[in-house]
């Protein structure tokens, strides 16, 4: 009896410690990590406290074939920002290039592909043209979350957990590795450790978005400093670029359908659809 007590009490008391020992793993998942909170605060403030800014980012997606097979397919962006009412973005890839420009409440959007570009009348800053673009049209603006004013209170708003997972290097760079999880995404974030805490990769899987459930994007050319020529964000119509109508998405539709478009000239219709689909891309 007296063995059988013993061993019982041996029992609970390493229960126990075990206890005490792996709590702190136990609930590191239920709140958001000082640590974590801290660096992903600095960086955002980094980047807000500047006027303006350029990046280029290659961003890979997967891909689910009609088979089941997963393919990865990539793209660069190049991005140009003026807070608060200007910015100018480049898509390139194999198959596709593309232009955005945003200025005096105007966004245009180009398909070089097709030689067709849209001209939107939005409201006066990117934070509101970003929301209304994507309820309006249905067109997703790349790299918004970078974009808006305060990505800061843009990411924590939506966020549930945040830990700090340590130093890692990336692409050469000592960064602190984060990640965030959240009701329709998880996403890491690789931040550069030093004097300029600036984004260098990020991966997101999302939970409820139709389409690639997980994009890797990599940071890369930062520049904080250097001015932006007013020209950069003017946009100019190609030789033989036909102008379409793009017009508001059906009530019926969801923020992942096309917008309806029309020509505004003689370019074809199934052209102008094309040319909208492209940019949700």
């Amino acid at each position: 009896m007296k063995t059988n007590k013993l061993r019982f009490l041996t029992a609970a008391l390493a229960f126990a410690l075990a206890i005490t020992l792996f709590a702190p793993s136990l609930t590191a998942g239920t709140a958001i990590d000082p640590d974590a909170d801290r660096i992903f605060r600095a960086s955002c403030k980094y980047l807000t406290d500047a006027k303006g800014f350029c990046v280029k980012v290659e961003v890979w997606k997967d891909v689910v074939l009609p088979a089941g097979s997963k393919l990865q397919t990539a793209h660069m962006l190049e991005v140009q920002e003026q807070r608060p009412d200007q910015l100018r973005i480049e898509v390139r890839s194999p198959r596709d290039s593309r232009g955005f420009w945003y200025q005096n409440k105007t966004l245009t959007m180009l398909d070089r592909s097709m030689n067709l570009y849209g001209v939107m009348e939005v409201p006066e800053n990117i934070d509101k043209t970003l929301d209304a673009v994507e309820d309006r049209f249905g067109i997703e603006i790349p790299l918004g979350d970078v974009l808006v004013s305060d990505p800061y209170r843009n990411m924590m708003d939506n966020t549930e957990t945040a830990e700090d997972f340590g130093k890692v290097t990336v692409l050469g760079v000592v960064c602190d590795h984060l990640a965030f999880t959240g009701a329709n995404a998880d996403c890491q974030l690789w931040i550069a450790d030093g004097p300029k805490p600036l984004p260098r990769k990020c991966v997101i899987n999302f939970k409820t978005k139709t389409g690639p459930r997980q994009v890797t994007q990599i940071f890369s050319d930062w520049d904080l400093v250097s001015p932006i020529a007013e020209s950069v964000f003017t946009f100019v119509p190609p030789d033989g670029a036909n102008k379409i109508v793009v017009n508001p998405k059906k009530a019926e539709d969801d923020s992942d359908d096309a917008p309806a478009v029309a020509p505004a000239t003689s370019a074809p219709a199934a052209g102008a659809q094309s040319a909208a689909d492209s940019a949700k891309k």
